[in-house]
């Protein structure tokens, strides 16, 4: 009986799928030409657009496979501790997929409203760097994410976790004990530092497999600074945190060449069309900068000869209509990950940024529903690429990311792009002796405090807006410290 329930299921979702991608197809403009376009026209009905959308919700939650490497948002790394060795695997490595999909598996279990929740909170102070000694996948976000966003990044509208844990930023998933068949996630509560213990039921087979694999030799080798006690206070004054991620052989990078694509009046016209303004007869003046400026439907759009976009609607509520293509006249406010998709379709009608730009942050304004602000960066080849631009235009100087983007109810009311493309020049070997980055940190901070505490470390490339040629650097974070130090790398 259960397995006729279970077909039943399978064959609905099918033929909901198979409706939905099929309406997708017929109504895409693009397809038919003007004199021909029935099944556009149709597309354009409110009623059949609100269909749509419902299917496509019911589409997403069925996906079973559903991945945080499948969304625009991708974590940094992916720390996979094999026992008696340590790899952190960037986007683009095979097992930083592997790893990473079997910890989405897992963690969507655990964020399913049928779950049962089993909690236990862990009260030992040095409880969180005894468990990452343990075989495990450690995920760390970088910035903290509310729940039930987590939740919607892998297909889930609701998350009972959320009555646990308001914010999370770093997950480390563990097989359970031997006894029985399940795993366990400990999540740290980004509010208040305590650690959570979640124990879940689940096939953990193919997650001991991952952590029982022969590591081929290449993988470079890390080590937390708590293992080493770099997170002591030491006669050399430098204390980096506890997690400061460190590599202990030679790491594979590239020289790359940053670009900025829109150069002539096509790539001018397709940003006017991604805003829906008019190719044709565009009101627009030039300031003294050779900035392009245009004014039409209620908002005003500059194209930066450096390469930046701004778009501003001079009300909120008049901007671009970022939902009537997909997501058809409904008054319900969007949710975040509605909202985010809208973002991103936006964005890749400027610019191609598949596997380039995944998002940074996200903040929701509390008193407005439906109020986003999402923040993106470019990656490259898995290293983030740290915007310090240099430059006489203020608007310019004070980007500090690559793209943010404000939806409001699913209408635009800002939006900042810095265009670049980025391509390969060289291969390269970076060598990471410690000893070397530390005193470097410490000649370059030049503090007089009696310690200098570095509260990140990792590679990245530093865009400036200037130069064209961009070499790998460690990124150095301080404690109390707004801006960043880039310290050039030992190559090969």
């Amino acid at each position: 009986m259960k397995k006729d329930k279970v077909k039943t299921l399978i064959l609905i979702l099918l033929v909901a799928n198979s409706i939905f991608l099929t309406t997708q197809i017929w109504m895409d403009k693009k397809l038919w030409s003007a004199d021909y376009n029935f099944f556009a026209k149709w597309g354009e009905n409110s009623i059949v657009q609100a269909i749509t959308k419902k299917l496509s919700w019911v589409v997403r939650n069925g996906e079973a496979g559903a991945s945080f490497v499948n969304q625009t948002y991708y974590p940094q790394k992916v720390v996979v501790n094999y026992g008696n060795f340590r790899a952190a695997y960037v986007n683009g490595d095979e097992l930083y997929t592997q790893s990473l999909d079997e910890f989405s598996r897992a963690l969507k279990a655990l964020l399913r409203e049928d779950q049962v929740v089993r909690y236990q909170k862990i009260e030992a102070e040095d409880a969180w760097l005894n468990i990452l000694k343990l075989k495990s996948i450690y995920i760390d976000l970088k910035v903290p994410y509310k729940t039930k966003f987590i939740g919607q990044f892998l297909g889930i509208k609701n998350t009972p976790l959320s009555n646990y844990i308001k914010e999370i930023k770093e997950f480390i998933l563990v097989p359970g004990d031997s006894a029985s068949n399940d795993v366990t996630f400990y999540i740290k509560d980004f509010n208040d530092g305590s650690v959570a213990k979640f124990d879940v039921t689940y096939d953990r087979t193919q997650l001991m497999n991952l952590l029982n694999r022969e590591i081929p030799a290449s993988t470079v080798d890390h080590k937390f600074s708590f293992e080493l006690e770099f997170d002591k206070k030491k006669a050399n004054k430098i204390v980096l945190d506890s997690q400061v991620l460190l590599p202990f052989n030679k790491q594979k990078a590239e020289v790359i060449k940053s670009t900025n694509p829109i150069q002539d009046d096509h790539n001018v016209k397709n940003i006017l069309r991604a805003f829906k303004y008019s190719t044709n007869n565009p009101r627009k003046y030039i300031e003294t900068d050779n900035t392009l400026v245009y004014i039409e439907n209620y908002s005003t759009l500059k194209i930066h000869p450096d390469g930046l976009i701004e778009y501003d609607a001079i009300e909120e509520g008049k901007g671009l209509r970022l939902y009537s293509d997909s997501y058809g006249n409904d008054p319900a406010t969007p949710s975040f990950q509605e909202s985010l998709n809208m973002a991103v379709k936006l964005i890749n009608k400027i610019q191609d940024t598949t596997g380039k730009l995944h998002l940074s942050s996200v903040a929701e304004d509390p008193d407005k529903p439906g109020s986003y602000k999402f923040v993106f960066n470019y990656y490259h080849n898995g290293l983030p690429i740290t915007m310090n631009l240099i430059s006489d235009d203020k608007d310019i100087l004070s980007l500090k990311y690559a793209v943010k983007v404000e939806v409001v109810n699913g209408t635009l009311k800002s939006y900042r792009h810095y265009v670049r493309d980025y391509e390969s020049i060289k291969p390269i070997t970076v060598d990471m002796p410690v000893p070397n980055v530390l005193d470097a940190i410490y000649k370059i901070a030049n503090a007089n405090a009696p310690y200098i505490n570095v509260k990140d470390l990792h590679l990245s490339y530093e865009e400036d807006g200037q130069e064209e040629i961009l070499q790998p650097q460690w990124h150095v974070r301080l404690k109390g410290v707004d801006n960043l130090l880039m310290i050039p790398v030992d190559k090969k």
